[in-house]
């Protein structure tokens, strides 16, 4: 029939410091209240599918996604997304290399780039204008995340295992981190963008860095 349904336990999301996953379930996304995130939808092109043929096809699906509260229909409001209250999680997407498609995105408030292992271009998010969480991490080929400089309100930065990254976004003036985590960036060699950053974070993590100068 093309329909599919699926959940994800949020409390199923495991972080690398026990503070930052009890501030994303806590704080964020209010996982006891709401448990799960889900979608509920179709595969808009069933019929070109070969279900019992091996092959790789591309699948088209909309439907509505729920996290916490909220429900958006994909992927017809997907492009005209501005503003996400809770999680907008790109995790484990080995195909995809931009985020062509999120342009009018401006205000998230969790944003998890993790595992990508083909992404190098975010530059779709150059007008972010604000998040509380960034995390990216274990993405293997994304070098540069300047696209993201200036985000307003952010609270926690971390950044894990990315072995090709070079470029950091860029802190505004004044941004006060309550945990700030770097690690595993070879070829990171310095700590320039952060700059703007005000007053010392409760957790920081400055770890196999062996490029910092």
């Amino acid at each position: 029939t093309g329909n599919i349904e699926s959940a994800l336990l949020v409390k199923s999301l495991k972080f690398e410091k026990a503070l930052m996953e009890e501030h994303f379930n806590e704080n964020y996304m209010e996982s006891t209240k709401f448990p799960k995130a889900t979608f509920k939808g179709k595969i808009v092109n069933n019929a070109d599918i070969k279900w019992d043929s091996d092959g790789k096809y591309t699948a088209k699906i909309t439907g509505n996604l729920t996290i916490r509260e909220f429900t958006r229909s994909l992927p017809a409001e997907l492009l005209a997304l501005r503003d996400v209250d809770g999680l907008f999680a790109l995790q484990h997407n080995g195909g995809l290399v931009g985020l062509a498609g999120l342009e009018c995105l401006r205000r998230v408030g969790v944003l998890i780039l993790d595992g990508n292992d083909a992404l190098t271009d975010i530059s779709a998010l150059t007008d972010l204008e604000s998040s509380r969480m960034l995390f990216a991490q274990t993405n293997s080929a994304l070098a540069d995340l300047s696209p993201l400089s200036g985000l307003a309100g952010l609270e926690l930065l971390n950044l894990n295992v990315n072995p090709a990254l070079q470029r950091l976004p860029t802190l505004l003036q004044g941004t006060r981190l309550d945990s700030l985590v770097i690690w595993s960036s070879p070829l990171l060699t310095d700590l320039d963008a952060l700059a703007g950053l005000e007053g010392t974070p409760g957790q920081i993590i400055l770890e196999d860095l062996p490029a910092l100068t």
